[in-house]
């Protein structure tokens, strides 16, 4: 995959943090990347357009109406995972919500809500051009197999697959003092 096949959509609260992130996307060679300051318009172009790349953040609010202060970043995360057809599976950048503004508890609240919601990767905030091409561009360019399960709904996270070739947890096959046989040596057959 590359940014060039992507369609984009930057919701984030930050006016600041979108602008770098789209000016970025944009040096990347992704043709089409919008934005959107609130859920409810990051929906409304959903049902225009299908989107490749999200990029999101723990601050993303719900509308501009009486509900303003509903912040709704992780939620947002997890309908787009609810979503039927390719959408469901696009790549789901999480920022997270500014370190100063919580204490680490409720950042790492933050991070594991974010991960179950499925999101592909999380970045801290402020923007940083390095830091996304280090953490978040291989997720992009290589994706991870995308698991659908009555848990969870994302890409698998896990790093690689290892293949068990021999059961360790049964005392058949298993090396070591459940199956001595009286001598010092150690039998991996």
């Amino acid at each position: 995959m590359s940014y060039e096949e992507l369609n984009a959509l930057v919701a984030v609260s930050s006016p600041e943090l979108s602008a770098g992130v789209c000016e970025f996307l944009i040096s990347k060679g992704i043709k089409r990347v919008r934005t959107a300051d609130c859920m409810h318009e990051a929906i409304d172009y959903m049902l225009k357009t299908e989107i490749s790349l999200f990029v999101i953040d723990g601050q993303l609010l719900a509308t501009h109406e009486d509900l303003r202060k509903l912040i709704v970043g992780v939620d947002f995360a997890r309908f787009i995972r609810m979503c039927e057809g390719p959408m469901a599976e696009a790549h789901v950048i999480f920022f997270r919500s500014s370190t100063d503004q919580m204490d680490l508890i409720e950042a790492n609240n933050e991070i594991m809500e974010a991960r179950q919601a499925g999101v592909t990767c999380i970045l801290p905030q402020p923007f940083n051009a390095e830091r996304f091409e280090t953490i978040a561009e291989p997720f992009i360019l290589h994706p991870q197999p995308f698991v659908r399960s009555a848990d969870y709904t994302g890409p698998s996270r896990r790093i690689v697959d290892v293949p068990v070739s021999v059961e360790r947890r049964s005392g058949k096959n298993n090396p070591g003092p459940a199956n001595d046989d009286d001598s010092d040596e150690l039998s991996f057959g």
